[in-house]
């Protein structure tokens, strides 16, 4: 069975994820999630990010168990902190200064259901890299002053101007943007189903 015959929904209101799941051609609906998040101590972040993709998913699938149902989460971090969305313009600026001239690491977790297939949820995680050139203050206050970082994780985006404040990525790139679609379509084989 190939993708195309089925209903997907994405588990999320995010714009990156939407607009990677559009890129690979296949149609969806998004329902949001009402799953709140809770950041658990003591658990590694790649457990975590599958948690909470876990927890999106499952708020949904539950509703629509006739539909492949998609969920992610993502974070970065940076000599084992970890950044989420910046709390105002003033902590965006200082978390991209910190990363002036550094490379940091993009966690993403994805989940999948198909509860009329199988009652079981899987998650998987992807990592990979972003080189941050070395940025000036002007830089960095003129992309702050665009508000593009202020719903991301991290404060960046390596979509619109986030682009050029990067110097390299290492890794796959739907997995920066939030949705890791290799790790994604590894899991719809398990229910059977293929990409192509």
């Amino acid at each position: 069975m190939t993708m195309c015959d089925m209903k997907i929904i994405l588990a999320s209101t995010s714009p990156r994820r939407q607009e990677v799941l559009k890129s690979s051609g296949l149609k969806f609906k998004v329902v949001p999630s009402d799953f709140e998040e809770k950041i658990v101590k003591g658990v590694s972040v790649e457990n975590l990010v599958k948690q909470l993709a876990r927890g999106k998913v499952e708020s949904v699938a539950r509703r629509y168990p006739r539909a492949i149902v998609v969920g992610a989460d993502t974070m970065v971090v940076y000599k084992h902190r970890v950044y989420g969305k910046p709390k105002n313009k003033a902590d965006a600026f200082k978390i991209l200064k910190r990363f002036s001239g550094k490379r940091v690491k993009v966690i993403s977790g994805v989940a999948v259901a198909y509860l009329q297939k199988s009652k079981k949820i899987y998650t998987d995680v992807d990592v990979a890299f972003v080189q941050f050139k070395k940025l000036s203050v002007a830089e960095i206050i003129g992309y702050v002053k665009s508000s593009q970082p202020m719903d991301k994780s991290g404060a960046f985006g390596i979509q619109g101007w986030g682009l050029f404040l990067i110097a390299k990525l290492d890794g796959n790139y739907s997995t920066i943007m939030g949705l890791p679609l290799l790790k994604m379509t590894k899991i719809l084989q398990k229910f059977g189903i293929n990409i192509f």
